[in-house]
């Protein structure tokens, strides 16, 4: 018995068609299909499985003297140059587990990753696992391969030495292969032999560095939410206690001054001292809302829906009605799907100077109240 598996397999020709598979707890075939984006079948309570395509894929033995995971990704595109040229800034590398000396390390173009994950994100699929075929498939003593249409996929026992490749070229990459190695395949083979493997899957989750799960916005957004009307009902009430106590206690008042000020600055760096704070909760109540949470709350309502970016740092301007935010992102495509969810949730955005810092994009972007 393992757990039942929907099974997402890229094509390896189309960027934008799909194979896919549900599979039973039993290990049975439930159904599968073919088709767009759009032709993918809803979530259930199965776990999710993103299949790249192993043409797609490359992976090699490698010493990396790194301590931590983010050390060896940020330094292999430098101890792995040579083999790959500048196209080392463009990729996404993935290391098996374990800690320093010889690992396996697998890399695939990191556009096209982003791509599909926006795609199931759009569908609400987003993936538990994603890996490649040949590293997903269960590995024998005797490397084998599959006969996948007009492709071959290569499954060896150190999964790095495997490989996707047209099935053409199978006798010349690897001539020691025998014949009866090679079984021909079709989607609901493979997908049952996908789940066998995923099963007992031990190999690398490709969801790391820029593709590692991340915490949902919205959860973030309600602790720092929830934080900032605590910090705002403090200082009303130190506000009030300045007030009250007056020359009564001046060194006191002036203790609590310097707290609350401090306080303030820290959640809302736009006011400037306690006569501010008293004419914004006069407009406050005026309005009925206050521009800085409305817009945040915007901004981290579209950061929800961009797989990969991060609000790094909030500035408002109140007296421009506009939020400035520090954004990273894996690529300049994501600051373009953030720009139109905001755009969808009612707000300007305008974007700023832009730098790659850290295999990342880092924009300054501002957004406001559409006129």
């Amino acid at each position: 018995m393992t757990d039942p598996v929907l099974i997402l397999i890229a094509d390896p020709t189309d960027p934008g068609a799909w194979r896919w598979a549900r599979v039973g707890a039993d290990g049975r075939l439930i159904a599968s299909g073919t088709g767009d984006s759009a032709s993918l079948p809803g979530k259930g309570d199965e776990r999710v499985v993103l299949v790249l395509a192993g043409e797609a894929v490359r992976g090699r033995r490698i010493d990396l003297p790194a301590k931590t995971d983010a050390q060896a990704r940020a330094a292999l595109p430098y101890l792995l140059g040579d083999e790959l040229g500048d196209s080392a800034r463009s990729l996404h590398f993935v290391l098996d587990t374990g800690g320093a000396g010889e690992r396996s390390v697998y890399w695939t173009e990191a556009a096209p990753l982003a791509a599909r994950l926006a795609a199931l994100e759009a569908r609400d699929l987003t993936p538990d696992l994603i890996t490649a075929d040949f590293i997903a498939l269960p590995a024998t003593i005797t490397p084998y391969a599959l006969a996948d249409g007009e492709r071959a996929i290569r499954v060896a026992p150190e999964p790095t030495e495997g490989y996707a490749a047209d099935l053409g070229l199978l006798s010349l990459l690897d001539p020691d292969l025998p014949a009866e190695a090679l079984m021909p395949v079709r989607l609901d083979g493979l997908a049952s032999r996908l789940a066998e493997g995923i099963a007992r899957y031990s190999g690398p989750d490709f969801r790391q560095g820029a593709f590692a799960p991340r915490r949902a916005w919205g959860e973030i957004w309600l602790v720092w939410q929830r934080a900032a009307v605590l910090a705002l009902a403090l200082l009303v009430l130190a506000g009030a206690v300045v007030l009250a106590e007056g020359f009564k206690a001046r060194s006191l008042a002036d203790e609590t001054d310097a707290a609350t000020q401090a306080a303030l600055r820290d959640a809302f760096p736009d006011v400037r001292g306690l006569p501010h704070l008293q004419s914004r909760l006069k407009a406050l109540r005026g309005t009925g809302a206050d521009p800085f949470l409305a817009l945040s709350a915007r901004l981290f309502a579209a950061a929800e829906t961009v797989d990969g970016v991060m609000v790094n740092g909030l500035r408002f301007d109140r007296s421009e009605g506009r939020l400035s935010a520090a954004i990273s992102a894996a690529s300049f495509g994501d600051i373009e799907r953030l720009k139109a969810a905001v755009a969808e949730r009612g707000a300007t955005f305008t974007e700023g100077a832009s730098r790659q810092e850290g295999g990342r994009i880092i924009s300054e972007i501002t957004i406001g109240e559409r006129p």
